[in-house]
């Protein structure tokens, strides 16, 4: 019989290839998600690269290869074993004598027609059944674990169940295993590793990550005000080309794949492709996010979205596959332990105008456009008192081609000559809306007049379900130069569009 839970460990070529002498694999680099696996079973002696120092982490695992990694890790006797009858072996075939032993100890059996198809690759769910017959698998988790693409009953359950409650494969409750999905060299060997030295490669640790624990670290947004705690590992990340800590960052971004967190103003309800399943996800405050995983042969994606307060939160990402089964479970935690603040609507309002205004200050008429109130319009003021009747109105398909209009506009009246406003929507943008560059601007408040002069604001009453952004620019000394912009905005079915858009400035 098997001697489980014993790992008598020698030295063995994988395939049959020369070993290398020394160092490192050509073809796995530092950044390689399986690189101390693989070391560690090459250091121990149960693999070995190609002669030209490759090992060829991504090939397929063939059964035969595996059934002469058990053996060798094991140190099965491999003489004088019975005929296990295999149609499609003999005694002369290159690595009977480990299908022979495996099969002697129950590891391994047969196909229905008779046959052992030692060149058949070897699938996850296979890789589980092998596992739990060869080793005494520890329960780690308490209970059975809820697995997606399975139910009781099915083929290997009982085996997908043993690995995953002993953290061999990295599954939480609730997600996918994909058991038959083909096996490759490099998981083989993260599944064969975590088995053989559970103390190095597995967190056996039920305790709460700590805030200082430096296995993880923090990032915070300011501008949305939102938390995600993501493995060490995964390194520093960086910002987004173009906008510098403002929306989010890649948490990952390496040559596995990328993974990445931002939060926008909620502008649309479409945030999945309509062939995937949407699965809900507890988040550790205790929120309800919506998420789903999609996997392609050569490429997982995956993405959650929480919208919270008129903003959308979204961590996402594309990682090989290889990447994604080792690390899965840290993926998922990266999404449990999104905490958002911007608890108030005057907050969210804030992060929907400071997005509105950043299409107006690139002139991206096409996204301001989703932010433009798809009953009401936008209405332009030159000044603070809004007219109701008067000002310019438009539709959000209007802006889009607003720009390139050549149409003049009566915007108004000039304050103190009384002369009319009449300019192109271009002039009109560069005269009323964004003269200054307030996206910058000195200071910002909600709901509260920052720029005095003598034209009445009547802004909350002719916006009275709205939240009104103000974006100031202080005078320098003598008290005539201030100018300010301000977004009205108001929520319609959970998102926050713009409605008026009132420049005020000193004026006579």
């Amino acid at each position: 019989m098997v001697r489980k839970g014993v790992f008598v460990l020698v030295t063995f070529l994988l395939f049959t290839s020369a070993a290398m002498a020394g160092g490192g694999f050509s073809d796995v680099g530092g950044e390689f998600w399986a690189k101390s696996n693989i070391e560690y079973l090459k250091d121990e002696g149960i693999i070995s690269g190609y002669g030209d120092g490759t090992f060829a982490p991504n090939k397929e695992v063939k059964r035969s290869q595996v059934a002469k990694m058990l053996s060798e890790a094991l140190d099965l006797e491999l003489e004088n074993r019975p005929d296990p009858g295999f149609t499609d072996i003999n005694r002369d075939f290159t690595g009977y004598d480990y299908i022979a032993a495996t099969a002697a100890e129950g590891i391994f059996g047969g196909k229905k027609d008779g046959s052992f198809s030692p060149n058949a690759i070897m699938t996850r769910a296979q890789m589980a059944a092998v596992l739990n017959r060869a080793f005494d698998l520890p329960e780690r988790v308490t209970g059975n674990i809820a697995i997606a693409d399975m139910e009781p009953g099915d083929t290997f359950y009982d085996d997908v169940q043993a690995v995953a409650k002993a953290k061999i494969t990295t599954i939480t409750s609730g997600e996918s295993f994909e058991p038959y999905e083909k096996l490759t060299r490099a998981q083989f060997t993260a599944f064969l590793s975590r088995t053989l030295a559970p103390k190095q490669f597995i967190d056996d640790s039920d305790e709460d990550t700590d805030a200082d624990d430096p296995a993880t670290q923090t990032y915070h947004n300011e501008q949305f005000d939102y938390t995600v705690t993501y493995p060490e590992a995964w390194g520093e990340g960086s910002y987004f080309q173009n906008d510098p800590d403002e929306r989010g960052k890649f948490l990952y971004d390496k040559e596995g794949g990328m993974i990445r967190v931002f939060a926008a103003p909620h502008v649309s309800d479409e945030y999945f492709p309509g062939n995937v399943e949407i699965k809900q996800l507890q988040l550790d405050d205790g929120k309800t996010a919506e998420y789903y995983v999609n996997h392609h042969p050569s490429i997982i994606e995956f993405s959650m979205v929480l919208v919270h307060q008129g903003v959308v939160y979204n961590i996402s990402g594309e990682t090989h596959p290889d990447f994604f089964n080792t690390h899965e479970e840290e993926i998922m935690d990266a999404m449990r332990s999104l905490e958002t603040g911007g608890e108030s609507e005057e907050a969210a309002a804030k992060a929907a105008a400071d997005s509105a205004l950043s299409a107006i200050g690139a002139e991206d008429w096409e996204a301001l456009s989703s932010f433009v109130h798809p009953d009401k319009g936008v209405r332009f003021s030159p000044y603070a008192y809004v007219e109701i009747a008067d000002d310019q109105q438009f539709t959000a398909a209007e802006m889009e081609t607003l720009w390139g209009d050549s149409t003049t506009y009566l915007w108004g009246q000039y304050d103190g000559t009384g002369f009319p406003i009449e300019l192109t929507f271009q002039e009109y943008y560069e005269e009323f809306i964004y003269a200054r560059d307030y996206l910058h601007a000195d200071e910002t408040s909600v709901n509260e007049r920052l720029g005095q002069g003598n034209t009445i604001d009547n802004s909350q009453d002719a916006y009275p379900d709205a939240e009104i952004v103000e974006y100031h620019f202080t005078h320098s000394g003598n008290g005539l130069d201030w100018s300010s912009l301000r977004l009205a905005m108001e929520k319609q079915n959970g998102s926050w569009y713009v409605v008026g858009v009132i420049h005020d400035q000193w004026t006579i």
